[in-house]
């Protein structure tokens, strides 16, 4: 048949003989001329709400995903995080932009990727034992004139996929006792294999860690004239995962990573998350799933605090987390909708720990003596926190939707809340993507956002 002949020489055949196969047996199948234009073919591959043969859904099928795969596609978008804390390191406010240009190259895609991101922690203003920042808590950091903590860099990845194995490289923000640049490296190696129903994907990656200004910049202690932060983890993680048809299956992920920063003391954390989903209705262009997750995870060290020597990273030494999510999803010809809502139960620990655990760095010359112990405030300087633990509910609800406004153009927005005790964050994200053919086929289910490479 000429489906068969086509998937067998998909490699063989150069792509304007292959895309003018498929429009030709497409349009054989619905007894109509060649489709004249990119137009009107793209337009013959959406997916009809009706269940269809199996034969013309795979041939629309492969025949979208070659006119896609040889398509240049440029992604461009901007998302807003508030998470409220306290000022000067935990008052959260970012701003991202990210344009991403892919493209054919060889037998996959590459990409281009720049990100410019803002992240404004407002005004180290705080008295004496106010600011638990740097080495100033017991001072007050508003005496060495604190000021503003924000920082704005951008970044460049580049990378390649072809649909087995991917790869990228980047810069990321690096500390030196200079103050902050973008030299720093960031990358990921991935591959996955499939067997029948079952899949393993493995993958080794370093990415910044963009919880905070402190953890992904980095920020400047005045009091003892110390640069410190610009955290990444460096690590490896397999991805088992099992799928019956698409409408159910399970996956999970096991990593191991290493998290070093500028003058930040280093840690070690190990990750295992997993879940089950299932389609409780299915349709050509919509759904309705049920899935379950749950989620372990150890990190030697609490660093999650920001005073000088710790990242400003979540990092219990034990977290458990389970519960449900609920997954709806839909398109039509202009639009592409997905709403999803999430709770879960956790628990976590955390154990004692020093508050400096750098203490050389803490304090200037004058008021540190190695060989013969602080001078100042010893009981700010050999403090710690204490050994805590807990339940804690939590909340999740995010929409996504975009908008076909041409057929070269589409538009996004997003919104997402998170609710936690101590932790409740809201992103907003608006994005426009352009095709540079036209393009009428399906919208994707859901709507495909761009996201930053820390995510990844």
């Amino acid at each position: 048949t000429a489906r068969t002949y086509l998937e067998l020489h998909e490699k063989d055949l150069d792509k304007a003989t292959l895309e003018h196969g498929y429009n030709k047996a497409i349009a054989r199948w619905h007894v109509v001329k060649p489709y004249p234009d990119a137009y009107a073919y793209t337009k013959a591959l959406r997916t009809p709400d009706r269940a269809e043969n199996w034969l013309i859904a795979s041939l629309r099928s492969r025949a979208s995903s070659l006119y896609l795969r040889n398509t240049p596609i440029l992604t461009s978008g901007f998302a807003y995080t508030r998470d409220s804390g306290h000022n000067g390191y935990s008052n959260l406010k970012s701003g991202l932009f990210i344009n991403n240009f892919s493209f054919p190259l060889l037998n996959g895609r590459a990409h281009i990727q720049t990100e410019t991101r803002d992240l404004n922690e407002g005004r180290l203003s705080g008295g004496q034992w106010d600011d638990m920042f740097g080495s100033c808590f017991s001072t007050g950091c508003a005496l060495y004139g604190g000021g503003r903590q924000r920082a704005t860099r951008t970044l460049v990845d580049i990378g390649y996929t072809d649909g087995i194995a991917r790869f990228d490289i980047g810069t990321a923000p690096k500390l030196s006792g200079s103050g902050l640049s973008m030299r720093g490296l960031q990358f990921s190696l991935s591959s996955k294999f499939t067997s029948g129903d079952f899949s393993l994907g493995a993958e080794i990656y370093r990415r910044p860690v963009t919880s905070s200004l402190l953890s992904y910049y980095g920020q400047y202690d005045k009091r003892s004239s110390h640069y410190y932060g610009a955290v990444h983890r460096t690590g490896i993680m397999l991805s088992p995962g099992y799928s019956k048809d698409g409408a159910s299956g399970f996956w999970g992920s096991l990593s191991f990573e290493r998290y070093q920063g500028y003058n930040v003391k280093s840690n070690n954390a190990i990750k295992i998350m997993g879940g089950w989903y299932k389609d409780l209705f299915t349709k050509p262009n919509s759904d309705l799933s049920l899935g379950i997750s749950g989620s372990w995870w150890r990190f030697r060290e609490d660093l999650s605090d920001y005073t000088i020597g710790k990242g400003g990273y979540y990092s219990p030494q034990d977290s458990f987390a389970l519960g449900p999510s609920l997954d709806y999803r839909f398109r039509n010809t202009y639009w592409s909708i997905e709403l999803r809502s999430s709770i879960s139960l956790s628990w976590s620990r955390t154990k004692a720990a020093d508050r400096y655990p750098k203490k050389g760095l803490t304090y200037a010359q004058s008021e540190y003596n190695a060989a013969t112990g602080e001078t100042g405030y010893p009981s700010d300087l050999n403090s710690g926190s204490s050994t805590s633990a807990g339940f804690n509910l939590n909340l999740g609800l995010s929409a996504i939707a975009e908008r076909r406004l041409s057929s070269r153009l589409v538009a996004g927005g997003s919104a997402s809340f998170s609710h936690t005790r101590d932790y409740h964050p809201a992103v907003f994200l608006v994005y426009l993507r352009a095709y540079f053919r036209p393009w009428n086929g399906d919208l994707p289910m859901g709507p495909q956002a761009p996201s930053d490479t820390a995510s990844w």
